[in-house]
């Protein structure tokens, strides 16, 4: 049928429009044999007998009428035929020639098509490059062969105005960064919206997502014809972030010099970060929210054990912090800092008052590895730190073992406020300025030793 349609645009007595059409809109003979373009003559029964009618009805080719008569789906109309990335025909997209409507038609559901689950023109990308290196996703079939006549060679088009999660999830495995083209209108911003809260769902720190805005009056085909490649291409390496567009969108639907609008700015966004799978990508967009509406928020942080849920066992005083534990079990039993050494000790970030005084003990006690409780005790009794440490001594009522077991669950939950109080500063970094790769790698990986 395919192979019908374009030898029909070469010599169907009534293609002549279909032939200017194109031809009007700089179409040459190269992008009409890459692309396969055809042209469905305006007879009701326009294919010929040579094909079965069961097997056209199947695929949508053939509709019949509630009295019984069959006629084809697509008269006078450019056909555009529609391959899977294995570049098998599986569908069309027919474009009329008049002012009739619908403009575009495409092929209904069938057994080998399902457009949320497809993507125009990426079997021609796929023939084209090795490696991508990004995809500029548009809206129409023209705009693909249009910007692939002028050197684009990496887009493609969804099929309708709306896209899908398939549809994306597909792309991404070809290539980690997107770039999405709207027209610059009220419309082309809903439609990028509606893209965004589905491109939420699926973001992963790898990936990367660019919203490109055209000009108004423009679409992907009018502007490069007007800019040329090089000008074009300047325009996407301009596309703005998702998170950018995200937090732009939303501040131009709000208020936020009042409380009311900031308010409600928060409800509408915070359910959908909430949908991010990944854990770095979102703390870092609840960072930004935080930002945008001058408030403090709550982010789902990895689970750890906390200094006011901490429960020592029997012998320990059970108001005693993770810090103060770890001073009582350490100064009164020196030896055990071969616990401590076995374990990262990048306490100085962990939020309590105590902080110092631990540090001030384990680095003692690992100057003076075989000092006594009361040779410790000597050695600091000068230092301005010691009345407070006095004063956090408490008596230990257990033996060698529990204390050991004890101190080794303590210093896993100070290392887990540690690693805590890193991510909190890199989050909060990133709500300043952008990460390096190396804060990026070292936050990511935080979260992953959760």
């Amino acid at each position: 049928v395919c192979q019908f349609y374009q030898k029909a645009l070469l010599e169907h007595p009534q293609a002549q429009q279909a032939r200017e059409f194109l031809r009007n809109r700089g179409l040459n003979q190269a992008s009409l044999t890459e692309f396969e373009i055809g042209y469905a003559p305006p007879e009701w029964q326009n294919l010929p007998d040579v094909f079965s009618p069961d097997k056209l009805e199947q695929l949508g080719l053939l509709i019949e009428k509630e009295d019984g008569k069959q006629y084809h789906r697509f008269r006078n109309r450019i056909m555009f035929p529609i391959r899977d990335r294995r570049g098998r025909v599986i569908g069309f997209g027919g474009r009329v020639l008049d002012q009739s409507t619908p403009k575009y038609l495409n092929s209904p559901e069938t057994e080998i098509f399902q457009k949320r689950q497809e993507i125009y023109g990426l079997h021609q990308v796929l023939q084209a490059h090795d490696r991508l290196h990004r995809l500029l996703v548009v809206e129409g079939y023209m705009d693909v062969i249009s910007l692939s006549r002028h050197g684009v060679s990496y887009a493609v088009a969804t099929l309708g105005t709306a896209s899908s999660r398939e549809q994306y999830e597909l792309l991404f495995r070809y290539c980690k960064h997107l770039v999405l083209c709207f027209d610059g209108d009220q419309a082309g911003q809903a439609a990028a919206w509606r893209a965004i809260k589905i491109l939420l769902q699926i973001m992963r720190s790898e990936r990367e997502i660019r919203i490109m805005q055209l000009p108004q009056g423009h679409d992907p085909d009018s502007l490069i014809q007007e800019q040329g490649k090089d000008q074009f291409s300047t325009q996407i390496d301009k596309a703005v972030v998702l998170s950018d567009f995200f937090f732009d969108y939303l501040a131009k639907q709000h208020d936020l010099n009042t409380i009311e609008g900031r308010s409600a700015l928060v409800r509408v966004a915070r359910p959908l970060i909430a949908e991010i799978p990944d854990e770095t990508y979102s703390q870092l967009m609840h960072a930004r929210l935080s930002e945008v509406a001058q408030i403090s928020l709550s982010v789902k942080r990895p689970q750890r054990i906390r200094s006011s849920q901490y429960q020592p066992v029997q012998g320990l005083d059970s108001k005693l912090s993770l810090v103060k534990t770890a001073i009582n079990i350490l100064i009164q039993n020196p030896e055990m800092i071969r616990v401590v050494n076995n374990q990262p000790r990048d306490w100085k970030m962990i939020d309590d008052a105590d902080i110092d005084v631990l540090l001030l003990v384990y680095e003692t006690i690992d100057h003076n590895s075989d000092a006594t409780f009361l040779e410790l005790m000597e050695q600091l009794e000068h230092h301005h730190l010691f009345e407070r440490l006095k004063s956090l001594i408490n008596k230990l009522l257990l033996t060698e073992s529990e204390i050991e077991a004890e101190l080794s669950d303590v210093i896993t939950g100070l290392n887990k406020e540690t690693r805590q109080q890193r991510v909190n500063q890199l989050v909060s970094k990133a709500s300043q300025k952008a990460l390096n790769t190396q804060e990026k790698e070292e936050l990511s990986q935080l979260l992953t030793d959760k």
